[in-house]
């Protein structure tokens, strides 16, 4: 996973849902949302939109863990 610094901190973590492998993935306002699993740049639909807390981070982790190893299993 690309490693970023931010000059300043995100205030909202967003889930997106991805057409091109149907499969979601979080990024926050300050990045260009690109799908984890695909490398779609493009075609998505904003599921959440939620205040930007550390906690939310983990449940982030754990979603694409779930959805990596769905893909694996495929």
């Amino acid at each position: 996973m690309r490693q970023q610094f931010f000059k300043r901190q995100p205030k909202y973590l967003l889930t997106y849902l991805c057409h091109q492998c149907e499969l979601d993935f979080t990024s926050t306002e300050l990045t260009q949302p690109e799908c984890f699993y695909c490398g779609s740049q493009n075609g998505f639909t904003l599921l959440n939109k939620e205040k930007f807390i550390r906690d939310n981070l983990k449940v982030a982790e754990e979603r694409m863990s779930f959805n990596l190893k769905n893909v694996y299993e495929a």
